[in-house]
């Protein structure tokens, strides 16, 4: 399957600019109906699980496809709708598992996720399997699959790759848009898109602290000795907020972080059929980070590159506004799908 894009849409800033257009356009957002349930983890965090119009059914007999956003997304970004719309065309029942302080719910506790925090997909995952997956005598009646976007695809790495020998739940897992080698991506993080991108992720990381501050101030003061209000004043670069999440996740620092908490550290695990997703002019990850020899050498992986998309948009056109990178993605969990 390959990516074509429009003539008007033919590099990633163009790209960029139809998604940042479309995220702002709440009917667009809003096209689907959603029903909650709070998820509690064992450590008293909650999050977000919402099902597309009801949740699902004891009948419904559809394989599962859940996603989760990336770094600063919500359960109607533009790229989860976007993969919604894609994934009810080809016969799933989607539903959307939100990061901890996400889509709309503040932090309950002071555990902050990070790129290698598997739990928080552990948890919810087995959740969802345990009431919707399995018959009154736990025999599995029904697939489940796994997208993972951008931020989130690290994550979902991690689950899948730490967790493969156990791993009897999921029937597939994607990946789109996701850095292999995070500590590369740093190297031209601050480059790319003229800083702006950068702009953009500390907007997304200090909103974050800020809006969950009464929750993480003790915390951050007794575990590192920081003061959080004054952090948040005076620190002004994503790696200010990306080496505070390293140290409140066990890490040393952010260069540790950004070495141990890459794909490519734990891509050689994963037992699981997955499929990730990369683009050469994406403007966040850039494509120095692309570890192909690593990748390809494991069997349960199928590596996608296109030459163009951008970072999670890959629009084929202005008029439908259809984006196709869930596309192949969906073609690899259909080849895996019991009911086809």
């Amino acid at each position: 399957m390959k990516f074509i894009s429009s003539f008007f849409l033919f590099a990633y800033p163009l790209q960029l600019a139809l998604h940042i257009l479309l995220g702002k356009n709440k009917n667009f957002r809003s096209q689907f109906k959603y029903e909650r349930e709070i998820f509690k983890f064992k450590d008293g965090g909650i999050i977000a699980i919402d099902w597309i119009d009801e949740i699902s059914k004891p009948n419904d007999k559809r394989p599962i496809l859940v996603v989760t956003p990336g770094l600063g997304g919500d359960f109607d970004t533009i790229y989860v709708v976007g993969t919604i719309y894609q994934a009810l065309k080809q016969g799933y029942c989607p539903v959307i598992i939100s990061l901890r302080g996400t889509s709309g719910l503040k932090l309950s506790n002071s555990i902050l996720w990070c790129a290698s925090s598997s739990n928080d997909i552990k948890e919810p995952l087995e959740y969802i399997y345990n009431k919707y997956c399995l018959n009154e005598k736990k025999e599995k009646v029904r697939q489940i699959f796994y997208f993972g976007i951008s931020f989130s695809g690290n994550i979902l790495a991690h689950y899948v790759g730490t967790k493969s020998q156990e791993n009897t739940i999921l029937d597939g897992a994607a990946a789109i848009c996701s850095p292999h080698r995070i500590w590369i991506v740093q190297e031209t993080f601050y480059s790319n898109l003229w800083g702006m991108v950068e702009k953009y992720m500390l907007k997304k990381l200090k909103a974050l602290y800020t809006q969950n501050t009464e929750v993480l101030r003790s915390h951050v003061l007794e575990s590192l000795n920081i003061d959080l209000d004054k952090y948040l004043k005076e620190k002004n670069q994503c790696d200010d907020y990306n080496d505070l999440t390293a140290k409140l996740n066990g890490y040393k620092d952010k260069y540790e972080y950004y070495d141990k908490a890459s794909i490519s550290r734990i891509v050689e695990n994963i037992k699981v059929p997955m499929f990730f997703l990369n683009s050469l002019d994406d403007p966040v990850t850039g494509y120095k980070h692309i570890d192909y020899e690593t990748f390809t050498s494991n069997p349960y992986i199928l590596l996608g590159i296109t030459e163009r998309g951008g970072h999670v948009s890959h629009f084929e056109n202005i008029i439908t506004k259809e984006m196709w990178f869930p596309k192949p993605a969906l073609e690899f969990f259909n080849s895996f799908r019991k009911d086809l």
